[in-house]
């Protein structure tokens, strides 16, 4: 069992790094590079929630992995037209205040 001491001491070495993240990689990109990739991972993972939510690919009841393929590209392409189709609405919407 842990003593107290010893978990406050870690608590307060622990708190030096508050703030701070740390990436490990194997590539052979500049920091500059690496941090700039891992800053636009939001983008691919609300694009995969969206996917996965709005367009409800879950469950796929499909059992080949041709199938399941299909399925997964059918609902990206749903949702790029989707997504497409609401820019250009947003855009004729403003275009059409801008006018008034």
């Amino acid at each position: 069992m842990k003593s107290l001491s010893n978990s406050g001491e870690k608590i307060e070495n622990d708190e030096k790094y508050d703030g701070y993240y740390g990436i490990i990689t194997n590539t052979k990109l500049s920091p500059k590079e690496i941090l700039e990739q891992y800053h636009t991972l939001w983008k691919v993972e609300e694009t995969f929630r969206t996917l996965k939510n709005y367009l409800e690919t879950r469950p796929v009841f499909h059992w080949t992995p041709k199938r399941i393929k299909g399925h997964i590209v059918m609902s990206f392409i749903s949702y790029i037209i989707q997504r497409t189709l609401e820019l250009e609405l947003e855009k004729i919407i403003l275009n059409t205040l801008m006018k008034k």
